[in-house]
């Protein structure tokens, strides 16, 4: 998503994307710092994107992209005690036992393209997209209308 809308589309200054999961729920959100008169396509090229995903799934490439990109991060942030507390104290909540990082390193791995589009598909759905913004926006009836184009 980053490449596309900030690299190719040059449409946003940064764009990001993250989760948070526990036990019953969790969501999924993206964000994009963006010019007031890029807004509409932003929104639009973050929606195709999800669809995307939602339709066509990932590559075995892509997503072992991924999976590295976790790997690494996860390790390079585990270096801090303060990280290590909260990923045992969530892990606590959310499986209620705290899993090593190699167990959680090997459900990671377990994952597959397959598990992507399922889980895509469940949750980039009709009436399960949410939209919020800020900036000098008084009319929301474009973005509602843009919202509803994905909500079918």
């Amino acid at each position: 998503m980053f490449v596309r809308i900030r690299e190719r589309l040059g449409l946003a200054y940064t764009v990001m994307s993250a989760h948070e999961s526990y036990s019953n729920r969790g969501f999924l959100v993206t964000y994009a710092g963006v010019d007031h008169k890029n807004v509409e396509k932003t929104i639009r090229a973050v929606l195709e994107e999800y669809t995307r995903i939602r339709d066509e799934g990932v590559s075995a490439n892509e997503l072992r992209r991924v999976k590295d990109q976790i790997r690494g991060r996860t390790s390079i942030a585990l270096e801090a005690s303060n990280t290590v507390a909260n990923f045992v104290g969530q892990e606590e909540m959310v499986t209620g036992r705290p899993l090593t990082i190699d167990e959680v390193f090997d459900k990671i791995e377990a994952v597959t393209p397959e598990d992507i589009l399922r889980v895509a598909q469940e949750i980039i759905a009709p009436g399960r997209l949410n939209l919020a913004l800020i900036g000098p926006f008084e009319d929301r009836a474009p973005f509602e209308k843009l919202l509803a184009e994905f909500q079918q």
